[in-house]
């Protein structure tokens, strides 16, 4: 399964909590230390920012795309912001 979110710089907003979390996940990962990391419940983040949502099978996005994905995707971006945003692409 993959969930798919799409992202909304919200000037001056704050982030949406499930996003921090994983924002903070990702700085914590090195290749020395590898980490698990804990989203929650996918429900949760679906119930809460879902005003649609869309399922279809599909790939994997990376070579040899098997087709064995469950994808979900929220329509409804989630906010993040500007500093946050940065942390991502960095």
């Amino acid at each position: 399964m993959v969930v798919g979110v799409f992202l909304q710089v919200a000037n001056g907003g704050a982030t949406d909590p499930w996003m921090v979390s994983v924002l903070d996940g990702m700085e914590a990962v090195t290749p020395a230390a590898p980490t698990t990391m804990s989203l929650g419940s996918y429900s949760n983040l679906v119930n809460t920012n879902a005003v649609r949502l869309y399922n279809y099978p599909g790939s994997l996005t990376t070579p040899g795309c098997d087709e064995i994905v469950d994808w979900w995707v929220v329509e409804q971006p989630m906010s993040i912001s500007s500093a946050d945003f940065t942390r991502l692409q960095t």
